[in-house]
């Protein structure tokens, strides 16, 4: 991409680092229902499916084409990193490090007032038999867990230079997460198999759908003080079977096994004293409306 001064912002400008990713082009769908909203950063293809694909650019071939860019904007106000590895896109999880330190380099350079990091509940491991707090220490179960450990870790280097980084534990994003995606492909000849615990119901999460993301993310961007890490996800956990019910998916209980877990949510109390929630948010049914709304097609 390539600007001139004439172009350049009178304000600066937010941007999501890594908008061509799953989860970014769900929260690109909601920010063009919505309008306005940040910039987005791709590094494939003509950013043709983002609202505002401002910024072409790879974290990883140096921080010199954002630096010159947020210039140009008039500089960066907050960057969202949501590049990394996920547990759909591949097994590398390791990438996730030095990726969040291109990232974090790149803002750092340009002079941006804040970094969001999006991190992940893996790093809190197994469930514990409450919901977790941001002030339990991570314990992951998984590589990927382990890997966003190390990115978070990151992260703190870079708060010592006197960066202000948040890192967010997020819990499932609507469509983003393996049962919806399942979900979509269930038959009835292939029902979707959920384990049922000796209560009754399935395993219970931490759920947040696209466009709620989205209202999240622009509070947090316009709050005055945030803490180093904060839990996201609607303030009540769903069940699973609610969830699949909600999408009207075709499935079928299986007993749980003895190493399933039934409950591994969050406490997002502290989230929910920067963001206002309604009562509604947190209802899989509409979780599962946003996943319809802004979703990859089916």
């Amino acid at each position: 991409m390539t600007e001139t001064p004439e172009t350049a912002a009178d304000a600066p400008v937010d941007v999501i680092v890594g908008g061509s990713g799953m989860v970014g082009r769900m929260l690109a769908r909601a920010w063009r229902a919505r309008g306005g909203g940040p910039a987005f950063q791709y590094r494939r293809g003509n950013g043709a499916h983002l609202p505002r694909p401002d910024l072409h650019w790879d974290p990883m071939l140096g921080p010199e084409p954002f630096v010159e860019w947020a210039r140009l904007k008039g500089g960066c106000r907050t960057m969202v990193v949501l590049a990394g590895v996920t547990l759909k896109s591949g097994a590398n999880f390791e990438a996730n490090v030095p990726v969040a330190e291109a990232c974090l380099e790149a803002a750092y350079r340009a002079g941006v007032s804040r970094v969001l990091y999006a991190s992940t509940s893996a790093v809190y491991g197994p469930g514990s038999g409450r919901p977790f707090t941001e002030a339990d220490p991570p314990n992951p179960a998984n590589a990927y867990g382990v890997a966003k450990v190390a990115a978070e870790a990151v992260c703190a280097r870079y708060r010592e230079k006197g960066m202000m980084i948040t890192a967010l534990r997020i819990g499932n994003v609507a469509g983003a997460d393996q049962l919806l995606i399942n979900a979509g492909k269930a038959t009835d000849a292939a029902p979707l198999k959920l384990d049922r615990f000796a209560d009754g119901t399935g395993p219970r999460r931490c759920y947040i759908g696209a466009g709620m993301l989205a209202r999240v993310l622009e509070r947090l961007m316009e709050a005055e003080d945030l803490p180093d890490v904060l839990n996201v996800g609607t303030p009540v956990p769903v069940t699973m079977e609610g969830l699949l019910t909600s999408a009207g998916t075709i499935w079928r209980w299986v007993p749980a096994p003895a190493s399933a877990v039934q409950d591994l949510v969050l406490d997002c109390s502290a989230l929910a004293e920067i963001v206002p929630f309604r009562t509604e948010d947190s209802l899989p049914e509409v979780h599962v409306a946003e996943w319809r709304r802004f979703g990859d097609p089916q």
